[in-house]
């Protein structure tokens, strides 16, 4: 209980042990009405730890402002879809940055339905978005409305070819576009 006013929690470079830290951690997630910003850098996130990650997002109370989850070559795709399928549960998310998580289109996919929440930045640098990805996330009418709110968006290192750029094109020509 002492822990329940902890606003920030940074991971770095660590061996997350397959989750099992975020599996002791699960009670601390479950209590702390105050942690708004969760930062996990340079980890490898396998099977296990992804899916001990997203439990303990779960486990947040809604109070999640900024996440930032920085894998490396390791980290798998379908690992990154279980966590961003839990980002649902944090409306008042404003920063987003899964940085080398493999994020590819299914990903981008289930990502897309959270540009319409409070998300400012966004940071998807150095993954597997192509073309089909940057489409789902930026895509058509829908989903350029629900990008007004977006004021940083990174997709460096990426594999987007000119098809892809179009979508980005129409999101910074959106008359309602807040992009810096």
């Amino acid at each position: 209980n002492r822990n329940r006013a902890m606003q920030k929690l940074s991971f770095d470079r660590m061996d997350l042990m397959g989750g099992e830290i975020f599996q002791s951690l699960l009670s601390f997630f479950q209590n702390n009405p105050n942690l708004s910003d969760l930062e996990v850098g340079i980890c490898v996130f396998g099977p296990g730890c992804a899916h001990q990650l997203a439990l303990a997002l779960e486990g947040c109370n809604q109070s999640l402002k900024r996440l930032h989850l920085s894998g490396d070559s390791q980290s798998g795709g379908a690992q990154s879809a279980e966590i961003i399928e839990k980002l649902r549960m944090h409306p008042q998310l404003s920063e987003l940055a899964l940085e080398v998580m493999n994020i590819g289109t299914t990903e981008c996919l289930i990502l897309a339905d959270l540009l319409h929440s409070t998300i400012q930045t966004l940071n998807l640098s150095s993954n597997d978005i192509d073309d089909e990805g940057v489409h789902a996330l930026f895509g058509g009418t829908l989903q350029l409305t629900r990008c007004v709110i977006l004021r940083f968006l990174d997709v460096s290192y990426n594999i987007v070819t000119a098809g892809g750029c179009l979508s980005l094109v129409s999101l910074l020509e959106h008359p309602n576009s807040n992009l810096q």
